[in-house]
């Protein structure tokens, strides 16, 4: 290939490129080569800034979506851009919605009360209503159907098995159970893999179920499960050969407090939010939520409202009273 060849392909090779820094220079479009018309930006959101959501709860079960997911795509496609949920706490959401960070934060009722720094963080700007009892998980603790175990204050310093590590229900409102009971956590005795000195931990309900079942001989005495997964199993057949649990196989020792599934608190938004993103995602959360019902039944919610003057969260400011019926 001759010199002049070479920057003559050179040349061909750089012109795409050339001429999308050209438009972008005149435009706001984005535009590339793989889409030169920019509809993957305009039309599906590619590209875009995510809208960022502080969530006071946590999802660990890497096997399945969180409960809030569905909602979460849908105020995606609402807003015509990415949309991240992200678990923190009370106070890192404060620090994030005071920088604009997060423009938005969905919080638990008990935890508005933490956010108090000042007007500077946002305001509220919705509140949920639940059906009573629906917005809830809890954890079954169960043993082995055939187990001598008749009370949970017999487990003090056995091995118990738990859910993914963070999981609200099957770890974190676990261990309260426990303690509660009697049975401190440092009396439970750890495991030597796959992490020397942690707890037995399982991916998913179905895990924890089938060690305790059939790992028994090699000391596991209880575990806690989904109450969700737990009713969905069938009441007889279960089989290690077919990788199926049913409910004659457990016998059920307690259950936990419940846990909501979607925080039952207001809704925040920025101070520093656009005011014109804030009235969009006020009007997914009022106008156009209540119309999806499978997402709103999953979750047990009734709807959203739009907050009054007198229920900001203290050292908030009031939030707007604009209706949008």
């Amino acid at each position: 290939m001759s010199t002049k060849q070479a920057v003559a392909m050179l040349g061909l090779g750089l012109l795409p490129l050339l001429l999308t820094a050209g438009c972008s220079q005149q435009t706001d479009q984005e535009f590339s080569i793989l889409d030169p018309l920019g509809l993957g930006r305009e039309i599906f959101g590619i590209g875009k800034q995510p809208v960022r959501v502080g969530i006071t709860l946590v999802h660990a079960d890497q096997r399945a979506a969180a409960p809030w997911v569905p909602m979460q795509r849908e105020m995606q496609r609402s807003l015509n851009q990415p949309v991240q949920f992200e678990p923190l706490q009370p106070f890192q959401i404060q620090t994030h919605l005071t920088s604009g960070r997060l423009q938005f934060a969905m919080v638990g009722a008990e935890d508005e009360a933490e956010i108090i720094t000042g007007p500077e963080v946002g305001e509220v700007i919705a509140r949920p209503m639940f059906e009573e009892g629906a917005n809830q998980s809890k954890a079954l603790l169960v043993v082995a159907a055939d187990s001598d175990t008749q009370s949970i204050e017999e487990l003090k310093e056995k091995r118990i098995a738990f859910g993914p590590i963070g999981d609200p229900v099957t770890h974190v409102a676990a261990m309260k159970m426990l303690e509660a009971n009697g049975i401190p956590i440092d009396s439970i005795p750890r495991e030597l893999l796959p992490i020397p000195g942690t707890l037995r931990h399982h991916l998913n309900s179905f895990e924890t179920a089938k060690a305790v079942i059939y790992e028994r001989p090699l000391g596991i005495a209880a575990g806690f499960v989904a109450k969700d997964d737990y009713d969905k199993w069938a009441d007889t057949g279960g089989s290690l050969l077919l990788l199926r649990i049913s409910k004659d196989q457990l016998r059920v020792l307690g259950e936990t407090e419940a846990v909501p599934n979607l925080p039952d608190g207001p809704v925040l938004a920025s101070a520093k939010a656009d005011s014109e993103l804030v009235k969009r995602l006020e009007a997914f959360l009022t106008e156009e939520l209540p119309k999806r019902k499978n997402i709103r039944a999953r979750l047990g919610l009734v709807k959203y409202e739009v907050a009054a003057p007198d229920s900001g969260v203290p050292g908030m400011p009031e939030a707007r009273t604009e209706s949008h019926e």
